[in-house]
């Protein structure tokens, strides 16, 4: 090899290279062609994806006019490829080809050098005569200069061609790294462009997912039933983060029945095929499943790409297996819904044909966050049901049994407010008195849990006392003043308590105490109308406040009804408009057994949002008058 012939590990012609333009190659120690941060670099870049460029393309025009030559080249490697990012002065088939084997390409040793390259005569180069760049574009002369990302990899060369030896004049040597400096300078601009245009699209991103965790998290919160919470959560993460989305839970609820509690996809076929796998094997009970891999190992887990391998793994049957390959799954995620201690289910994610999507890490992260959040929204319906059920078993054994009393037709019913309504202290009794009269109660001690339940017993229990000793309905409620105030048995109560007498025709005879209650509702042949009066306060409102008592009289074929406030008033029904639905609904029932009258007004006010205690008393045939 002559000394002229090859120049790139001379100093005098790297050096000079290197201060041309302003630019330092020199001290590049250079990168191996298949090094991952050099490659990550490129491919970050978004110049091997992109079409053809008109700056490129100017940049090698004007390197081929100033230096005379027939090929002028912008050539990005990757770890198999010479990539022509631009090119002037090759073959017209270079157009559509754009692209030569990275071993074969000159461009190569400048990489791995990391040094400005610059041959005379390839011929007279014994390491390059045998390149297959130098034949087949017929280069026997080349001089070219790493191209740099802005963060100082090597990503490619710019570079001059001649097909003739040819000995590059201190001027040329000094243009071309002029030239590469602005090719340079071109890359960093798409590169801020790419990091600018990723930016936006992750901060979007990042935005979108927010507001899906925001959503997921308000849906979970808005109602401790949990079908309900579930079932809302499913459909909201489908088509946003899956295409078919399910919830499969364990026999640790109680009132759940295990196995899928929730379904949705956003093909309804694909959740009906679904549905019949599972039935014929849970895939929670499948030990090869995602999501009993995912519940034993209590974390989040990930397929990107679902396989028929796998689909046969988890497959009890050709039945099931021919389910699950109609299903097209392309990527799947479980996420464990772990309780304090106790697996209580897995939440599972696929995407389909449908959309094509592949979950990759930071779908994992957000669906192990999503699981997270349900994960506490179950265990706290978990402890709310155990809860509600203690407290509602104990509310329920404390209303009494509704007594066969003759001549009347009597029905009490207790109405649990909405699954996520706590418990209340509504209660209702009905008895008949020692004097041959019926003593009735209907109340409501304020608080939604287990201490108003209770509470409610115990004032119950004095009503009781106190009416069975002959004291009227005003004196009774001032001795519960007395022992709520004493003993802080219940912060508030209302109660309407009043003593009936009836006639031998079967007309009646109330009289009635009404501490801050709802008025009993009177409705007779000629119509309905509330027992109002100015109602004194609320037991424990105030100290040895005067109690009035109210009397009516009750023409034959009379119905009473007593309610708590849950039937009349809500945050969305003002009281007065729910006195008058109540009213206008009653009129409907005149002449209705007990039990009719019930079940009509049950079931037309519907859910309620607070407990409601209903007493339906009419007169139902003669008997001997009250002495």
């Amino acid at each position: 090899m002559s000394a002229e012939g090859y120049l790139a590990s001379s100093e005098e012609a790297s050096d000079y290279l290197s201060e041309a333009g302003g630019m330092t190659f020199t001290r590049f120690a250079g990168q191996s062609l298949r090094d991952p941060f050099r490659l990550a670099a490129l491919a970050g870049s978004g110049l091997t994806e992109s079409a053809p460029d008109a700056s490129f393309d100017r940049l090698t025009h004007l390197a081929a006019r100033a230096l005379d030559t027939p090929v002028a080249v912008v050539a990005l490697v990757d770890d198999h490829r010479l990539y022509f990012k631009s090119q002037v002065g090759l073959a017209p088939e270079w157009d559509d080809r754009r692209e030569i084997p990275v071993d074969d390409s000159l461009a190569a040793p400048a990489i791995v050098s990391g040094q400005p390259l610059v041959v005379v005569d390839t011929e007279a180069d014994d390491r390059n005569w045998l390149n297959a760049a130098v034949q087949e574009m017929s280069a026997r002369s080349y001089m070219g200069v790493p191209l740099l990302s802005s963060d100082g990899h090597i990503l490619g060369t710019f570079c001059v061609l001649d097909r003739s030896p040819r000995v590059w004049t201190d001027d040329e040597r000094s243009l071309v790294a002029d030239i590469a400096a602005a090719v340079t300078a071109e890359i960093h601009l798409r590169e801020a462009v790419v990091r600018a245009t990723t930016a936006a699209a992750d901060a979007r991103r990042a935005e979108r997912r927010l507001a899906l965790v925001n959503s997921v998290t308000t849906a979970l919160s808005e109602t401790l039933d949990l079908s309900t919470a579930l079932d809302r959560l499913s459909r909201l993460l489908v088509p946003d983060l899956a295409d078919l989305c399910t919830v499969e839970l364990f026999g640790f609820l109680p009132g759940v029945t295990p196995g899928l509690l929730a379904v949705h996809s956003a093909d309804p076929e694909v959740a009906r095929l679904l549905e019949l796998a599972h039935g014929i094997r849970p895939r929670g009970q499948t030990p090869n499943s995602l999501a009993h891999q995912a519940v034993v190992e209590r974390r989040a887990r990930m397929i990107p790409e679902v396989d028929d391998a796998h689909l046969r793994r988890i497959s009890t049957d050709e039945t099931q297996l021919d389910y699950y390959r109609r299903l097209e799954l392309v990527s799947m995620a479980s996420v464990p819904l772990a309780g304090r201690g106790d697996a209580l289910g897995v939440l599972t994610f696929a995407t389909t044909a449908l959309s094509g999507r592949r979950y990759g890490p930071a779908d994992l992260e957000l669906i192990a966050d999503i699981g997270s959040r349900a994960s506490v929204a179950v265990d706290n319906a978990r402890l709310y049901t155990t809860e509600h059920m203690r407290a509602t078993s104990l509310q329920r054994s404390l209303l009494p049994e509704v007594p066969a009393i003759e001549a009347l037709d009597i029905c009490a019913v207790y109405l649990p407010g909405r699954k996520d309504s706590d418990v209340g202290g509504d209660w209702y009794d009905v008895f008949e008195l020692p004097d041959g009269g019926i003593s009735l109660t209907i109340g409501d001690v304020m608080g939604h849990d287990i201490t108003a339940a209770a509470a409610m017993g115990q004032l119950r229990s004095v009503v009781r006392v106190c009416a069975w000793q002959g004291l009227g309905p005003s004196q009774v409620l001032s001795e519960l003043d007395q022992l709520v105030d004493h003993f802080h048995q219940a912060d508030l109560a209302t109660i309407v308590h009043g003593t009936l007498t009836l006639e031998a025709d079967g007309a009646g005879h109330l009289v009635v105490a009404n501490a801050g209650h709802p008025p009993p509702l009177i409705v007779g042949a000629d119509g309905v109308c509330y027992l109002e009066d100015t109602p004194s306060p609320l037991i424990g409102a105030m100290e040895n406040p005067q109690r009035d008592e109210q009397t009516a009289t009750l023409a034959p074929g009379w119905t009473l009804i007593l309610y708590t406030d849950g039937l009349v008033e809500s945050v969305d029904l003002p009281l007065g408009e729910g006195l008058a639905r109540l009213s206008e609904l009653a009129a409907t029932t005149a002449g209705l057994a007990a039990t009719e009258v019930c079940d009509i007004i049950g079931s037309t006010i519907g859910e309620s949002d607070d407990d409601i205690a209903l007493l339906v008393v009419r007169a139902a045939g003669d008997r001997p008058a009250s002495p």
